[in-house]
């Protein structure tokens, strides 16, 4: 999953942008608590399922299940 991807499911998480010294902040800092963490966890959960459907949905029945795991493994490398 790109980065930015996960900065917008945590957007729908409901994560605020908070900035603690606004002079010296380089990149977003988020406030969560742990309602956020669970939706959030859901959110990706629930969007990593859909990518690995459709790299199943690539692959036909003939074809080795080992192609189709190796294919989801290989997303944890990106």
């Amino acid at each position: 999953m790109k980065q930015n991807e996960i900065i917008e499911i945590a957007i729908q998480a409901g994560a605020a942008k908070f900035y603690p010294e606004a002079q010296s902040v380089k990149e977003d800092n988020y406030l969560v608590g742990q309602k956020f963490l669970e939706t959030f966890a859901k959110l990706v959960a629930k969007a990593e399922r859909e990518k690995c459907a459709k790299i199943c949905g690539e692959y036909n029945f003939a074809q080795a299940p080992k192609m189709i795991q190796d294919a989801i493994r290989a997303r944890g490398q990106k």
